[in-house]
């Protein structure tokens, strides 16, 4: 098991920020948003990992084959409370090893708070993305 230095130590080198926006007809603003983190590694690590976020009552998803193009093991924490678990778990201060930390943070923030309905925080998101 890992310890919580462990944890903060793992999350900043290794995960990497999936920001996902699709359209959608359902949605009031058009757009659907889904945020995770993935983290890659062999499975015995990432069984430990999740092991050792559960009981820092984070919720994981581990999955033996990520897809049939990549066939590896991979370890995603989606869901915003989860995120915001993360989030506040890790220091906004460290520097992180794909400097997107920073990135992430606002995004939960966006998320939590809901401003992802509205224009200015969907235009934020995706500017966040690399898209605007």
């Amino acid at each position: 098991m890992f310890s919580k230095e462990m944890i903060i130590g793992i999350l900043l080198s290794s995960t990497k920020m999936d920001l996902n926006i699709t359209s959608s007809d359902v949605s009031s603003i058009g757009y659907r948003v889904r945020l995770r983190l993935n983290i890659r590694a062999n499975a015995k690590f990432l069984l430990a990992l999740q092991r050792s976020l559960y009981h820092h009552e984070i919720e994981t998803t581990y999955r033996e084959v990520e897809h049939s193009t990549r066939n590896k093991p991979i370890l995603r924490i989606g869901g915003i409370k989860n995120l915001y678990k993360v989030k506040e778990l890790v220091y906004t201060s460290l520097p992180h090893s794909k400097d997107e930390w920073e990135s992430f943070s606002e995004c939960v923030d966006i998320i939590s708070e809901k401003k992802h309905l509205t224009l200015e925080g969907m235009e934020r998101l995706f500017e966040i993305k690399g898209v605007l």
